[in-house]
């Protein structure tokens, strides 16, 4: 091979051709979409069955689910887990809930209100007045859950620490709490 050749084959393995999650194609072509569709409706957003696919970039070229139609179908085969853990690491591990194999909107919320739920107010009722503060900022967790689902990520949670997702992603507690 000339030093040319080598040089050319080199370069083209450097470009990467971005791929559209509306161009990969899945094996499954029997999905139903009536959280998507609920979610457009309570969002006055009016749909025709007969283009919902096509509108909504369901489907490839040659009119076969793609890997979005999957992922916003009621029913998927893509994992989406919170685990729980007590103290400062991984090493103390208290539960796993998943709330994939559904619809990423669905999941979405489920995930959510699941977190609203195991974040403890702590109340100082020694000022007045009382001063109260979550553990962690549900904001800061809605972003960090997002960028777990954009970025094939899990995310985890620590006990009175902060919530870790994967080396990338980490969110502090809020200013005032100590790491007892």
């Amino acid at each position: 091979m000339s030093e040319e050749e080598i040089e050319r084959r080199f370069i083209s393995s450097l470009t990467y051709k971005r791929t559209q999650l509306s161009e990969i194609s899945i094996a499954k072509n029997n999905l139903d979409f009536s959280i998507l569709k609920g979610k457009l409706h309570s969002n006055n957003i009016h749909i025709n069955d007969d283009t919902f696919l096509n509108n909504f970039s369901l489907i490839t070229k040659d009119e076969r689910f793609n890997l979005l139609a999957e992922l916003l179908a009621d029913e998927n085969r893509v994992s989406l887990a919170i685990y729980v853990f007590k103290g400062k690491d991984k090493t103390d591990y208290v539960m796993r809930n998943e709330y994939g194999n559904k619809s990423l909107i669905q999941a979405y919320k489920d995930a959510l209100n699941y977190c609203e739920a195991i974040n403890p107010t702590f109340v100082d009722v020694n000022t007045r007045p009382r001063q109260e503060k979550r553990m962690f900022d549900n904001k800061a967790f809605e972003e960090a859950w997002i960028n777990a689902c954009v970025h094939n990520l899990s995310i985890r949670i620590f006990h009175r620490r902060f919530i870790y997702l994967r080396i990338e992603y980490k969110l502090s507690l809020k200013e005032g709490y100590h790491m007892d």
